[in-house]
């Protein structure tokens, strides 16, 4: 148990090393932003990531928690196990990306006039989809190995591929951009896609190497139980990201004109989008590159004892898991918020409207309690209540959402407030299922 223990310590810190690097150059990567292109160049951006996001949760997120949680099980199986994990992961993948991908490639022209209010960024559409396409091969491969307990090595990728991004958007934006907000917004795109290949040549070159030994490539044996657990752990898990990312993306894409209802202007409410996504939520979300690392760590393990009956182990990783998202909060949070004015303006030479990131604080104090909680049931295989609680949670965040944000008393504080209060009500139900189950595993 205490090598064990040393081992899931050993790979939360190298994962939050690595966490705490990446937002490092997310820092620089924002402010060079900032510089180049503009709070309303972020602004769009944003609100294409939207897209992003939703396409994401239909082919890749669902894919992220199946891949952990049968190479968890299968680690102790041999190569041959791996392999078949890979195969099915890979066919689900291309189906379901084309499924998702060819109508929107058709209607992009649509999609850039009427959801974002822009014509021009149809192509950065199109190269979304591709930068999609990348992700979702770099996905596969960095959730086989945190299933593995290869942390390093998805730990490498991700810092090299940043970097990548880092430069190459620069050197864009730079030699390319002629000062229009689309164009830096297509540029920064190119970039992402352009990066993606760096990890996934390193993941690729580390399967190979791991997985794949002389002629055991051919190998095509089927299994038709993990195919039939692989399907059941994707399909939820894949809803539950589509509906969250779904509620999410329409809510900001209604955003602009709500908060253009209580009073600001497209440019005023663009900028107000970029300068809170951009610069506020990155300072406030310092501590994800800790609960984001335990979570990754914890979630295989949780996983195996869950498959196994090891309630005692279950429990304590559980109590572990919810203690270590709240020390975030009290530890990082609470200290930074005092000085978080003066380090916007000192990085960025912008500091958000009064309040913003009080409430911001508020918001992911409780997020990484409900990202914890989601990681436990997905450990525990309640993919099905974990959707059920998301559509609740979002259900009630968009009503609040439209409702408050065109209020001119409340306007950006409106979209903060739906925020907090959809949370805070997904949390709850999450926290009472997990105990619910400890219980009956415990009998």
């Amino acid at each position: 148990m205490s090598g064990e223990n040393a081992a899931i310590k050993h790979n939360i810190f190298i994962l939050t090393l690595s966490n705490m690097v990446l937002q490092a150059i997310g820092f620089l990567y924002r402010m060079m932003l900032t510089k180049l292109a503009g709070t309303e160049a972020m602004g769009l951006n944003s609100l294409i990531m939207q897209i992003y996001s939703i396409a994401v949760s239909i082919t890749i997120s669902g894919m992220n928690v199946a891949v952990v949680t049968l190479a968890a099980r299968a680690s102790q199986s041999g190569e041959a196990a791996i392999r078949r994990i890979v195969r099915l992961a890979a066919k689900t993948y291309v189906v379901i990306y084309a499924a998702m991908a060819i109508p929107v490639l058709l209607l992009r022209k649509s999609i850039a006039a009427h959801l974002i209010g822009d014509i021009n960024l149809s192509t950065s559409i199109a190269l979304v989809l591709l930068c999609i396409f990348l992700t979702g091969f770099e996905n596969l491969f960095k959730s086989l190995h945190l299933g593995t307990n290869r942390a390093k090595t998805t730990a490498l990728s991700e810092i090299i591929e940043q970097s990548a991004r880092l430069v190459i958007v620069l050197l864009l934006l730079k030699s390319l951009s002629t000062g229009e907000s689309t164009r830096a917004v297509t540029l920064i795109i190119a970039g992402m896609v352009l990066s993606e290949f760096f990890s996934i040549g390193i993941l690729l070159t580390s399967y190979k190497k791991n997985y794949v030994r002389g002629n055991s490539i051919i190998e095509h044996k089927k299994d038709p139980s993990a195919s039939r657990t692989y399907l059941l752990i994707l399909a939820p898990a894949a809803f539950t990201a589509i509906a969250s990312t779904v509620f999410e993306s329409v809510a900001s894409l209604l955003l602009p004109g709500r908060l253009e209802i209580a009073g600001y202007t497209r440019s005023m409410a663009l900028a107000a989008i970029g300068t809170m996504n951009g610069i506020a939520v990155p300072l406030v979300t310092i501590p994800m590159c800790f609960v984001g690392a335990a979570n990754n760590v914890i979630l295989p393990k949780i996983s195996e004892s869950m498959s196994k009956g090891e309630s005692a182990k279950l429990h304590r990783l559980v109590k572990k898991s919810l203690i270590a998202a709240g020390a975030m909060v009290v530890l990082v949070n609470a200290p930074l918020l005092p000085f978080l004015n003066k380090i916007s303006m000192l990085c960025f030479g912008i500091v958000p409207a009064k309040g913003v990131f009080l409430l911001l604080t508020v918001k992911y104090g409780i997020i990484y309690y409900q990202i914890t909680s989601v990681m436990i049931m997905n450990g525990m295989m309640m993919q099905n209540k974990i959707l059920a609680h998301a559509v609740i949670g979002e259900i009630i965040q968009m009503l609040l959402i439209y409702l408050l944000c065109s209020n001119p008393f409340l306007h950006i504080y409106g979209y903060l407030a739906a925020m907090i209060i959809g949370e805070g009500l997904r949390l709850i139900l999450n926290l009472s299922a997990i105990q619910i189950m400890l219980r009956k595993t415990a009998e």
